[in-house]
């Protein structure tokens, strides 16, 4: 393409060539039609979803999996509106996405179609959930700018980038294109700065003979979980996870309590909370700011070590019991600290750490299968007996992927995932309608895993249209409808904090069996707990795609500790 004239709309799709990407995924619209045909010849499959939020959630979740920018192409007004849900929670998750969005020809600058008094408004409304927003003005920014979203958003802290594309701006000339370099702008870090921040760090760390440590988001987003497993053996530390930090360790290893060490709501395990209680020094790696916050508020006077990644220069803050290492790679960090980090330790008095590990790991899943197996003749189902069985049928690399509400509180407890970056949530931005697009992109990008969506009623209805997706797709995902009528949390808030004064709660859902087939996706409904195991059995034991319609109750009780 160097040197050549060729339109906007064939150097986008070319740069995405470039930057070897053979899936995106989106909903065309009127003012992105032209880029739509630059790629109907490119060789780069698009992936159509019925609504333009399902399109955002899977290229979030490409993010995640891949760790590069996953590609929503949307169109102008509506179509972009329509995705501000998936582009929000990919910020609170920092998962990394190139937003795409059509625009209004640069000659309706007042009061277009698909557009609002102010011409910038996409622009303004993306700016504060992504690290990067953009109106495209001239052909000839096109190159740079676009180089520029691709790196902000992988670099340092992950994140979505959004880049307005006037319909106009599409079907221009640009003249003598030279490729970028891909290097672009550079931080001006002294390259062995890092290095001088992580020595000073351990020279002032305080002595330590029971670390721990508390694997966040971060770990997940830079696929860091071998290097945590990796320092956890070498300071020989037990390893716990935050919420939104769950499965960023190794379940398998000797070390791990993939457990949760600190949350805003319900208590923790108490044998979780000894432990926390018991260290010296608490290590946490990729925390988020509230996370390390919510930390630091719960668990007193113990020294603290965060390191994390962010977007600027390797930086050392010293607080009155914290250090930060701060860089924009994580991996880094750990390197060098794995390297150093084993001086600040004497003999450790934890004992023979691993045995008390797998005794923790013991008694919790005891307590979890107990509590399940005591429902196992409920009618309607209880949630927990559903989860526990739906576990110990499925493949030990199971993807499973949630909606919010009850469903993905019992099934954040009650299936506890057995590979790292094999649970996926909408985050603490807890938007619904997540799972079922989520598993679909999951599916199209590790087609070799069984991938199973957990979602509820409510966030069924909210992606009903996305089954002729998966229909088209062909591909084999699990849908499990966690099915209770109503919005099971709300239901519960209701009750509790408002003496029971019910209000827009039910969902009066449809038959999601019949819905399904109509599709011609193969389904069963189940409100019987004798026939819950041979149901599942049946369906994971095909590799078509399926849905599972289960009924369970919003009553029951949650097991009493997050874990």
């Amino acid at each position: 393409m160097e040197g050549l004239s060729v339109k906007v709309a064939d150097y986008v799709v070319e740069f995405l060539h470039d930057k070897g990407y053979e899936l995106v995924f989106g909903l065309p619209g009127w003012n992105i039609l032209a880029l739509y045909d630059a790629l109907r010849s490119s060789g780069t499959e698009h992936m159509l979803f019925r609504h333009e939020n399902s399109a955002a959630v899977a290229a979030d979740v490409y993010g995640r999996l891949t760790g590069r920018p996953g590609v929503c192409i949307v169109t102008a007004g509506p179509g972009a509106t329509n995705s501000v849900t998936g582009v929000a929670g990919a910020y609170s998750a920092s998962s990394p996405m190139i937003h795409m969005a059509g625009h209004c020809s640069r000659s309706e600058a007042l009061q277009p179609f698909h557009g609002v008094d102010d011409w910038f408004f996409l622009e303004k409304m993306f700016r504060p959930i992504t690290k990067f927003s953009k109106t495209l003005i001239r052909a000839s920014e096109v190159p740079e700018v676009l180089e520029k979203a691709y790196r902000t958003s992988v670099r340092g802290r992950p994140g979505p980038v959004h880049v307005s594309l006037p319909t106009d701006l599409l079907e221009e000339e640009l003249e003598a294109v030279k490729k970028s370099s891909g290097e672009g702008e550079e931080l001006g870090c002294a390259h062995n700065d890092l290095e001088r921040v992580v020595n000073y760090a351990i020279k002032i760390l305080p002595r330590s003979t029971k670390p721990i440590v508390i694997a966040g988001l971060g770990v997940l987003r830079t696929f860091t979980w071998g290097a945590v497993e990796d320092l956890t053996r070498r300071i020989n530390a037990p390893v716990l996870v935050t919420r939104w930090g769950r499965s960023a360790v190794d379940p398998a290893s000797p070390l791990s309590l993939d457990y949760v060490s600190l949350t805003p709501f319900r208590d923790v395990h108490p044998l979780i909370r000894e432990i926390i209680e018991e260290s010296d020094l608490v290590i946490s790696i990729g925390l988020e700011a509230g996370s390390r916050r919510l930390l630091e508020e719960s668990v007193k006077d113990v020294p603290m070590l965060h390191v994390y990644q962010w977007d600027g220069c390797p930086e050392l803050v010293v607080g009155p019991r914290s250090i930060e290492i701060r860089s924009p790679s994580l991996r880094r960090i750990l390197e060098l600290l794995h390297r150093g980090l084993e001086r600040c330790f004497t003999a450790t008095r934890w004992g023979d750490v691993k045995n008390r590990v797998a005794k923790v790991r013991e008694v919790i899943e005891r307590e979890l299968r107990n509590f399940a197996e005591q429902y196992s003749g409920a009618k309607p189902l209880h949630p927990s007996y559903v989860l526990k069985v739906l576990r110990d049928v499925a493949e030990e690399n199971a993807i499973v992927t949630l909606d919010v509400g009850d469903n993905m509180v019992w099934a954040e407890t009650f299936f506890r995932v057995r590979r790292p970056n094999s649970l996926l949530s909408p985050g603490r931005f807890g938007a619904m309608g997540f799972s079922l697009p989520a598993a679909i992109a999951a599916k199209k990008i590790l087609g070799e895993r069984q991938v199973l969506a957990i979602t509820g009623d409510g966030g069924m209805l909210m992606v009903l249209g996305e089954l002729a997706t998966l229909a088209e797709q062909k591909l084999g995902v699990k849908v499990v409808v966690l099915n209770d009528g109503r919005y099971g949390m709300l239901w519960k808030a209701q009750r509790d904090r408002f003496s029971g004064r019910f209000i827009a709660v039910d969902t009066h859902p449809p038959n999601f069996a019949k819905c399904a087939r109509l599709y011609g996706i193969c389904s069963v409904k189940v409100s019987d707990p004798r026939e819950l195991k041979p149901a599942l059995e049946d369906v994971l034991s095909d590799e078509a795609p399926a849905l599972i319609d289960v009924a369970v109750a919003s009553h029951y009780e949650y097991y009493p500790y997050v874990v």
